[in-house]
């Protein structure tokens, strides 16, 4: 069941009728088991994404139907409004709960994250040292991948000299607009794989990485997940050789 964050518990405790009713109706029906001081567990609340909606039941299986009895006319006044709520705008959609969870299943991490616009915008004639050097270490098939967003050919010695390199690299971030996330994503190398090649096992002492460039965090992150089943699925196929 998604636990509601305290963001969202804090804007539910200001919001409007309306809104309370927009908010819930885009969640799951659910329960939650009460504890009682002795440390057993006692009854089973209903919710709806996570907020008690009822009374408790004495069974699971009860409070969950007690709970989509309730969703059903919450999801009809939803519609009914015509509009729909801004979760995103209001910072409220629980993203980083998803991805937390998202991550853990999938052992992946989202290193450095690195806002073009701001750190640019910092810089007229000369990059960054050290922005430099990450830039200009990322290879292979991942510069090629990049390039399509960032002229990293650019910074390369061999084409220009690295002052010139650099602001020209400047002027074409300007020129495009390039001023999105470059962020670098991170999972263990696997070193075994278990259940016919289904389940892997690594550890973060050993990892691969991946530079992924977009213009917002939740984009990059699909792609990051993505990159990673991708890369399992080859490193599967070359154990099996």
């Amino acid at each position: 069941m998604t636990r509601l964050n305290k963001t969202q518990t804090d804007w539910l405790s200001h919001a409007t009728p309306k809104e309370r009713d927009m908010f819930l109706a885009a969640g799951e029906a659910g329960a939650i088991e009460l504890m009682g001081f002795d440390g057993e567990i006692k009854v089973f609340a209903p919710t709806i994404r996570g907020q008690i909606i009822g009374e408790p039941k004495t069974c699971r299986k009860e409070a969950e139907s007690h709970a989509r009895h309730r969703l059903g006319p919450l999801q009809a006044r939803a519609l009914l409004y015509g509009t729909r709520l801004d979760e995103h705008a209001l910072g409220i959609d629980g993203w980083n709960g998803k991805s937390h969870g998202q991550a853990k299943e999938e052992q992946l991490q989202l290193g450095q994250i690195i806002h073009l616009g701001s750190v640019l915008a910092q810089y007229e004639d000369r990059l960054d040292r050290e922005l430099e050097r990450t830039l200009t270490g990322i290879t292979g098939q991942n510069r090629v991948q990049l390039e399509h967003h960032l002229p990293l050919w650019l910074l390369d010695p061999e084409e220009e000299d690295p002052e010139t390199g650099s602001k020209a690299f400047l002027e074409a971030c300007a020129r495009d607009q390039s001023y999105g996330l470059l962020v670098e994503a991170i999972t263990p190398v696997p070193q075994v794989f278990l259940d016919d090649y289904k389940v892997s096992v690594g550890d973060w002492s050993y990892t691969a990485r991946y530079w992924f460039y977009d213009e917002t965090i939740e984009r990059i992150w699909e792609q990051a997940r993505a990159w990673r089943v991708a890369y399992m699925d080859r490193k599967r196929q070359e154990a099996m050789q």
